[in-house]
């Protein structure tokens, strides 16, 4: 499980990357079979599949 928080970590820091400055995500869940991630904003809202970016 270590392995998968650092991973969830590097894919946060990598999404952020890719918003709007001051804009933050956060994972809601991630479904390793399908290589997708759920996050949503910071600042509330819905949750969406993205793809995850890295391995693990």
């Amino acid at each position: 499980m270590a392995n998968l928080n650092l991973y969830a970590s590097a894919l946060c820091e990598e999404l952020a990357t890719q918003l709007p400055r001051g804009r933050q995500l956060k994972i809601l869940d991630i479904h390793p079979n399908e290589k997708v991630a759920r996050v949503c904003r910071v600042e509330g809202k819905y949750g969406a599949w993205l793809p995850l970016m890295y391995t693990y």
